[in-house]
Formats: C-alpha cells, sequence, structure tokens
C-alpha cells in the first residue's frame, strides 16, 4: 500500500485501541477535530479500495507474531484454531449473510488461527482469519477456502500455510473439542472402510460419541 494508505490504516487502528465499554457505540473518535460521519466515510473508502487487500492488512499483525514468538522462553508456540459464529438474524439490510446452523440461524461464519504464547498462555496476534458469507470467503489467505468448504476442509491448508510464516519456535496447533471428534470420527469410518472392503463387508456406521468413556456408539445394527 501506498504511503497515505498505510496512514489511514494506522489511524483506524488507533481508533479500535480504546476501552470499548458494553455502550460504546462504536470506536472512538481521535483527537483531530473531525467529525463522526467523516470518520465513517474515510474508513469506507479505505477498506472498498481496491488496492487494499486483507492478504495486505494481515501483513504486519504476522510481523508482530513472529517478534512475539521469538521474545518467548518456550520451544513452541501454539496455533488456535477456533471458528465463531457472527449472528445478525436482525439485520435484514445485509444481504451476504448466511445460514450457519438452523433455518433462523443467520450472519457469517468467522475462522480464526491465534498465536498463543506456550509459556504464558498469552495472545500473540492472529495470523490467519476466513469470514464465510452466503456468496464468498473473505480471507487473509493468498489461496481462500471456497463456500461449500467444511471447517476440517479449512484446516489443513491453514496448517500448511503456518509453515511459510518462518515462525521461530515449534508449532503445536489447537483444535476444538468438537473438532477433534469430528476428525477422530472421519479417521475411524476411513479405517473402518479400508478393513471391511479388505474383508468384502458393508462398513457399519459408528461416530465416536462417549469417546471419553472408553466406549463407541454403533449407530447399526451390525455386531
Amino acid at each position: 500500500m501506498d504511503r497515505r494508505l498505510q496512514l489511514r490504516h494506522q489511524s483506524l487502528v488507533k481508533s479500535q485501541m480504546s476501552a470499548a465499554f458494553r455502550t460504546a457505540a462504536g470506536p472512538s473518535l481521535l483527537p483531530e477535530g473531525t467529525h463522526a460521519a467523516a470518520v465513517t466515510q474515510a474508513a469506507w473508502r479505505f477498506y472498498n479500495n481496491p488496492r487494499v487487500s486483507l492478504s495486505a492488512l494481515i501483513q504486519p499483525l504476522r510481523k508482530i507474531g513472529l517478534k512475539e514468538t521469538a521474545q518467548s522462553s518456550s520451544e513452541f508456540v501454539l496455533l488456535a484454531h477456533d471458528w465463531s459464529k457472527l449472528d445478525y438474524g436482525t439485520h435484514s439490510s445485509k444481504r451476504d449473510r448466511c445460514q450457519l446452523i438452523h433455518q433462523s440461524d443467520i450472519g457469517y461464519d468467522l475462522t480464526t488461527a491465534l498465536l498463543i504464547d506456550a509459556h504464558e498462555g498469552a495472545p500473540l496476534a492472529p495470523m490467519e482469519m476466513h469470514l464465510k458469507t452466503a456468496h464468498a470467503v473473505h480471507s487473509t489467505s493468498a489461496s481462500p477456502p471456497v463456500v461449500t468448504d467444511h471447517h476440517l476442509d479449512q484446516l489443513l491448508p491453514m496448517m500448511d500455510s503456518s509453515r511459510e510464516w518462518n515462525l521461530p519456535r515449534r508449532v503445536v496447533h489447537g483444535f476444538p473439542r468438537q473438532l477433534k471428534l469430528q476428525l477422530f470420527d472421519s479417521a475411524c469410518q476411513a479405517l473402518l472402510k479400508l478393513l471391511c472392503f479388505q474383508s468384502g463387508k458393508d462398513p457399519p456406521k459408528v461416530s465416536c460419541e462417549g469417546m471419553s468413556q472408553g466406549s463407541f456408539k454403533n449407530s447399526s445394527n451390525q455386531p
């Protein structure tokens, strides 16, 4: 980005750095003598500028992540993969909302890969983000996922991308419990299909519910 766009970006970031109270209507105005409408218009022009890309805006955050990781006393760094629902059920003016879980659950699906200090547990910086809408996925990645991709489909590309960030510590990836169950279930299904293919039998449908008790639930009538 050119110098003017860099300064505008710095101004937008600074406006988000003040403490946000529950009653706050939005970011605070910097002491520049400008009106709220002018600041809003300037922010819209910045975000709508084709020369401003999400892949460029993530670079300063990744630099901070690299710097903070290098100062960590641990030989590891954690990269937490998380998914969040952004509920906009009553915002009918937003035409790109998507259905999240059920018909009345409308909004956006946010994917974040957050770098965390392995020694202190402090968040360092977001390193990758995807925002899924009804029509597209807005992403900081050079190769963003497509709308039809499941959370599991997003995981491996993000893990591959982390190798390109040149982090100075060994990366340990962390996932939500539900995703771990899905990964385990997928691995079980793949193994069962292979074993049943070799034995000439139809594979049973098995889920990993109750795995914490050391048992597996067979949802078919097969023994």
